[in-house]
């Protein structure tokens, strides 16, 4: 706590000695004891009362503070001067009350000089009055900030006391500087004192600038731009420059206002010697893109064959500027006509845009919702031709399934399986029906005993499921073949079917290497592959690993005929002989 200080404004500004204690005590802040110095010059900045009649007394008073001061507090800006960050409004009244005079020439030791004098002329101006309006009681506070360092301008905030010709004032010196200046410098109101002046302003008064107060702003103006010498450079350079006085708290109070003093002076002298090293360096830049310039204006002069020598007279330099000017102006002429041709051809772009891109697509969106607008009834209106295109759909020749040109298909991708290297090994169809005509119609007994298959279930779920779309596919070609079809005799059936055979062993005789050729040779001879097409309408190429899967791991004629019983039915029967006759023949 030892860093720490309680401080009481109210006790302060009241002229009490106890303003500051190291206990907390009712009413007082606490405040880091480096910030004590700064919070004392803010509560004198803000103790200090405006001008009034009583100022002539209390004059020298005030010589005498600044005399114990030592100088540090330099009062160039007046009594009513605020920094910005304790001018911000804190009240509505202040906000309204609160006007910018923007671009006014910078003087660090002049400004408070025209911000009096714009006091007595406003109070002359309406010395008319009957309320008696003194200079004292027109402006509150006022505060600036730097424009722009290029121009050395700045902006004058001032919040004025809320008078009953506020309004007035305020119209009278936006007309005042708008027209002395020719709008360049002016001034400036938010848009809630706009609409504040606005419901209080009498509705006859016109604002009434005369010529001679014109000339008197022209003339103050002026001066503060003629305000800007070395004296007035460095002192305001002295002045804007702030010591954090935070570092300095650790020693005397008797030496600190010397220190300071110190301080600013070798800023300002720091100042000053770069200012002139940039003058100097400015000054040598210039030199030498002139020396530059007379090369190059030299190198055209050979370049074009004239003899006229280095060192021509004056009148011949000034010639020569005056060409250099013309061919200037071509070059901008150029310019101008390439800026207008880059403008002509994105005007073109943008209307061929509009016309090829925008317009037609407004115009598809109007329709669309014109069309939407009615869509209920053109629904109903066009009923009939919808179902007569469904009907006409419905029964198109894409939904045979059974096309009498199956087989040529199949030609054709034989054709294309050949042309894209895919051998394609066919076995004969005798041997296929050989093979099946052999195949025992029943499968053997201890095949239905045999242990489950060991394929994963989610291969099985999926080999199904794709059966079963196929089923469904089949059931509704049949549903949709509305044609009777032909009874075909029992002895065509009897025919078509092959006997199975009795003579097939239910397990392989062989295993190792000798069963991994044997399932080479299955594959290659894609004899499962035709069968698969064959009896069950498309091919379907997991259907087939599955297959050759369960005959590698089981090696059991039974257990494949189980697993295939519920795909194909009967032909399971045939589908196995005749992969077992295909694995049995040498």
């Amino acid at each position: 706590m030892g860093d720490i200080v309680f401080v009481s404004a109210a006790l302060y500004l009241a002229n009490s000695p106890n303003w500051k204690s190291k206990v907390l005590k009712p009413g007082f802040s606490p405040i880091p004891s480096n910030e004590l110095y700064n919070f004392e010059q803010t509560l004198k900045s803000t103790s200090q009362e405006p001008v009034s009649s009583t100022a002539v007394s209390k004059a020298p008073e005030k010589s005498a503070l600044d005399a114990e001061d030592g100088g540090l507090r330099l009062d160039y800006k007046g009594p009513k001067y605020q920094e910005l960050r304790l001018f911000l409004p804190i009240s509505l009244t202040q906000q309204l009350h609160t006007l910018v005079i923007q671009n006014i020439p910078e003087s660090a030791t002049k400004t408070a000089d025209f911000i009096q004098w714009l006091e007595q002329a406003t109070t002359k101006h309406f010395s008319t009055k009957t309320d008696g309006t003194k200079v004292e009681d027109l402006v509150e506070n006022w505060s600036s900030v730097i424009a722009s360092t290029l121009e050395s301008t700045q902006d004058i905030f001032i919040r004025m006391y809320p008078l009953t010709e506020f309004a007035q004032v305020v119209l009278y010196w936006i007309e005042w500087f708008s027209k002395a200046t020719d709008s360049v410098t002016t001034v400036h109101i938010d848009e809630n004192t706009a609409r504040y002046i606005d419901d209080i302003v009498p509705s006859s008064y016109t604002p009434d600038v005369t010529e001679e107060e014109l000339v008197a702003l022209r003339t103050q103006i002026a001066d503060l731009k003629s305000s800007v010498s070395e004296s007035s450079t460095e002192n305001a350079a002295m002045v804007a420059y702030e010591v954090d006085m935070s570092t300095l708290s650790d020693l005397p109070k008797s030496s600190l206002n010397q220190l300071v003093k110190d301080i600013i002076e070798f800023r300002t002298r720091v100042l000053t010697m770069e200012r002139e090293k940039r003058t100097q360096e400015a000054l040598e830049e210039g030199r030498r893109r002139r020396s530059q310039l007379k090369r190059v204006m030299e190198q055209i002069r050979k370049s074009k064959g004239s003899s006229v020598p280095a060192t021509e007279p004056e009148e011949d330099e000034d010639e020569y500027e005056d060409e250099d000017g013309e061919e200037d102006w071509a070059i901008e002429r150029r310019r101008l006509e390439k800026e207008k041709e880059s403008a002509q051809q994105s005007y073109n772009a943008l209307l061929s845009h509009l016309n090829g891109t925008v317009m037609p697509d407004l115009r598809a969106r109007k329709q669309r919702l014109i069309l939407l607008k009615d869509y209920e009834a053109k629904l109903q209106r066009e009923r009939a031709f919808f179902l007569k295109e469904l009907l006409h759909l419905g029964n198109s020749d894409y939904y045979d399934h059974r096309r009498e040109f199956k087989e040529e298909e199949e030609q054709q991708d034989d054709v294309d399986r050949r042309a894209q290297n895919e051998q394609r090994i066919q076995a004969p169809k005798d041997a296929v029906l050989q093979a099946s005509a052999s195949a025992s119609r029943s499968p053997d007994t201890s095949a239905a005993h045999s242990a489950p298959v060991q394929e994963p279930v989610a291969k099985e779920q999926k080999i199904k499921l794709a059966l079963k779309r196929v089923f469904d596919t089949r059931a509704q070609e049949a549903e949709s073949d509305s044609e009777p079809e032909a009874d075909i005799p029992a002895t065509a059936v009897s025919a078509s079917t092959p006997a199975p055979t009795a003579d097939l062993p239910d397990r392989l005789p062989f295993q190792g290497p000798e069963l991994a050729a044997r399932m080479a040779e299955l594959r290659q001879s894609r004899l499962v592959d035709e069968l698969v097409n064959e009896y069950l309408g498309v091919y379907e190429d997991e259907l087939v690993d599955y297959i050759l899967d369960n005959i590698v791991e089981n090696a059991s004629r039974g257990q494949l005929l189980l697993e295939l019983q519920e795909t194909f039915d009967d032909d399971s029967v045939r589908i196995v002989d005749a992969i077992w006759a295909k694995l049995l023949k040498h």
